[in-house]
């Protein structure tokens, strides 16, 4: 599957680029695979997200289904990569106003 983020394969076992989302106009920071706030890979003996295969430490692929939301701390679960279905954050790759929201 190709990430609408770095537009590179999940399989290729790197992380996305960094990326936010925007709620409220104010932006924050996605969550980074295996920190204390990404609660489905808090698991420390896991290296990677066993759904987009991005290692510790480094951001989801954009759409991933593990990825969980800045926002409210729901399950982003959202395939198209475009925003939380619980809150309605948007992603965006920059918190650059002239960018497009993914």
């Amino acid at each position: 599957m190709r990430c609408r983020g770095c537009k590179l394969e999940h399989d290729e076992g790197h992380g996305c680029v960094p990326h936010y989302f925007l709620y409220a106009g104010e932006f924050y920071e996605a969550i980074k695979v295996g920190t204390d706030r990404d609660t489905f890979v808090n698991d420390k003996s896991l290296k990677r997200c066993s759904y987009c295969n991005a290692p510790n430490g480094t951001y989801h692929h954009v759409g991933c289904a593990s990825e969980r939301c800045p926002v409210c701390g729901m399950a982003v679960i959202d395939y198209r990569g475009i925003g939380c279905i619980n809150c309605g954050a948007k992603i965006k790759l920059s918190k650059e106003p002239q960018d497009e929201m993914l």
